[in-house]
């Protein structure tokens, strides 16, 4: 289970770990948002965690450092519209 914790690194800008509406895949600003979350995750002790609930609730954003595309490609479906990291 994902630790409900201040010291993620997520929890400075959970904001980077979501698109806003209308921010599309593949375009320059979407890009570089994910490639700052992945930044992140990549030595966050929580990352294979939160990487396997992302993929398991079919959620949107950057989840264990997986954007949605990585997620589908993995075999998981997008089910929800957004998930929020827990406050």
């Amino acid at each position: 289970m994902i630790l409900t914790t201040s010291r993620l690194p997520c929890r400075s800008n959970p904001d980077l770990f979501f698109a806003p509406d209308g921010q599309h895949t593949g375009t320059p600003l979407y890009n570089a948002r994910v490639e700052s979350a992945r930044a992140l995750c990549h030595g966050c002790p929580e990352r294979i965690p939160c990487r396997d609930r992302g993929r398991a609730l079919g959620a949107t954003g950057v989840w264990g450092g997986e954007d949605d595309i990585d997620r589908v490609e993995a075999g998981s479906s997008i089910r929800s519209q957004r998930w929020r990291i827990a406050a």
